[in-house]
């Protein structure tokens, strides 16, 4: 009976959203009104609203309820997706090229864009699964504020639709992020996305502690050309020191720009180390 009720009440919240439990709440309380009015009794008055407020704490715990057992019943699939994703994925593509851009804020919030060409090998695929990490222990409510968007980028760089996408956190601290494809797409097939984030916190230690923190990415496979840029927040200037490279040697190259209001690092990798981090790290300026 329970049960029937919930879903009677989630149809009902479907079709008139939350609004519509309140106007029934004002709709019974009128009723009420207009019954002490005739009678005048203003008890009938007191037992509509105390019989309104009932029905409407009952509702709040059926649907806070129901919305536990979804949460659970969210979590267990998405443990599902997890385990299927570890069990079905392999490196089946290489990246080409990798353009990274973050822009930071001064609260440490950091929004991200990354174009990817990458070509699919080994067989065909259905996904694409990349990993990424903030490089600390982030609280859950950092986490939770965590949004992604994957869109379709066209060889002249039109950036089309979305992909759906599968992302869940790992027992590391780092976030996986599942892009899946329409249809299968065969070996040897051109690949070309962009990830979108805002990432809650991310900089936390760099723009809040103070503190040294690192911009690297990292790859398992040799990548013909990869870009990271950062930019911070405006006015803000940073000491910095290349990681994995040397300036003036044959692996990258970083470039410092100080003429605009965002102080702005380049790091423009050609010879990408494999399993190897490149990039920079930075100290904020007193």
């Amino acid at each position: 009976m329970f049960q029937k009720f919930v879903d009677w009440l989630d149809g009902f919240l479907l079709e008139e959203g939350a609004r519509g439990i309140v106007r029934a709440a004002l709709g019974l309380m009128s009723f009420g009104a207009v019954l002490g009015v005739l009678f005048g009794n203003t008890a009938v008055r007191a037992g509509v609203m105390i019989a309104t407020i009932l029905i409407v704490l009952s509702l709040l715990i059926a649907l806070v309820s129901d919305r536990r057992r979804l949460l659970v019943e969210l979590e267990g699939q998405k443990q599902l997706v997890h385990a299927y994703g570890d069990a079905a994925w392999e490196r089946n593509f290489r990246v080409v090229s990798w353009e990274q851009t973050a822009i930071i804020e001064s609260n440490g919030d950091t929004r991200e864009y990354i174009l990817i060409h990458a070509v699919i090998e080994g067989g065909d695929a259905r996904f694409i699964r990349l990993f990424f990490g903030a490089g600390w222990p982030q609280p859950l409510r950092y986490k939770k504020r965590m949004s992604v968007v994957v869109r379709r980028v066209d060889a002249d760089g039109r950036i089309g639709t979305q992909f759906r996408v599968t992302k869940d956190w790992r027992s590391d601290g780092r976030i996986s992020v599942m892009s899946h494809f329409d249809t299968t797409v065969g070996a040897g097939a051109d690949v070309r996305f962009r990830v979108e984030w805002f990432w809650p916190g991310k900089c936390v230690p760099l723009m809040v502690s103070k503190q040294t923190d690192s911009f690297t990415f990292k790859f398992g496979r040799p990548v013909e050309h990869a870009v990271y840029r950062i930019l911070l927040p405006p006015g803000v200037k940073a000491y910095w020191d290349p990681i994995g490279f040397t300036r003036g040697g044959d692996v990258a190259s970083l470039q410092v720009d100080e003429a605009t209001d965002r102080m702005q690092f380049t790091v423009d990798v050609r010879r990408m180390p494999v399993s190897k981090p490149v990039g920079v790290q930075l100290e904020l300026k007193s």
